[in-house]
């Protein structure tokens, strides 16, 4: 399926005429149906989220790093996944029709423990004894890959991917219980990794 710019506007003022993908991917619908998995199966309880959550008391504390991992796959209610998915199926498939599946799972991936290292790191130094779930911190770790991989017009690719990135930014700032300690240190990761991409000469296929 190509994907055009009436499909995602705001995406298409992001990327640069030449990189603009032909296609889909498969791989980012195969993460959304993960979620909802886990999400169906934690309407009965507090299991999962308490056994698969990002707290640094248990994270770093008892060494259950898996939670750095786990976490991004776990969500707290239909409006917190709903939001995440929204804005994940507008960047996603761009990224990994161009830099390819394995590259798409490693930003995607590595933006979420960055996340939620940030996210513990912080949450322990301001002693909140937080829980920290969702996939926003990796989501916000393909906007940061964005970010870094950007050429052209940077002024107006900002406003665009403000736009895009808008449901994370207002889930984030309209509640008390949101860890945007986790999207900061999702966009970082992800900013880093297209840095470094740039630096690797790894432009991804047309």
């Amino acid at each position: 399926m190509r994907r055009t710019k009436k499909d995602n506007p705001y995406l298409y003022d992001i990327v640069d005429r030449e990189d603009r993908p032909k296609k889909s991917g498969y791989v980012f619908w195969i993460i959304v149906i993960i979620n909802a998995i886990m999400f169906v199966l934690t309407l009965g309880g507090n299991l999962f989220t308490d056994t698969l959550g990002n707290y640094y008391g248990y994270t770093f504390g008892q060494l259950q790093l898996w939670r750095l991992f786990t976490c991004m796959f776990v969500h707290g209610s239909f409006i917190h996944i709903l939001c995440n998915t929204f804005s994940f199926i507008q960047i996603a498939p761009f990224i990994e029709v161009k830099y390819g599946k394995q590259n798409f799972l490693f930003i995607y991936l590595i933006s979420g423990i960055g996340a939620s290292i940030v996210s513990a790191v912080c949450n322990m130094i301001l002693q909140r004894p937080t829980i920290s779930i969702g996939a926003s911190g990796a989501i916000c770790g393909l906007l940061g890959f964005i970010f870094g991989k950007m050429r052209g017009n940077t002024k107006s690719k900002i406003k665009s991917a403000i736009c895009l990135a808008a449901p994370l930014i207002i889930v984030g700032i309209s509640g008390g219980n949101v860890d945007n300690f986790a999207h900061i240190g999702g966009i970082i990761t992800g900013y880093l990794i297209g840095r470094l991409f740039n630096l690797l000469k790894i432009d991804g296929k047309d």
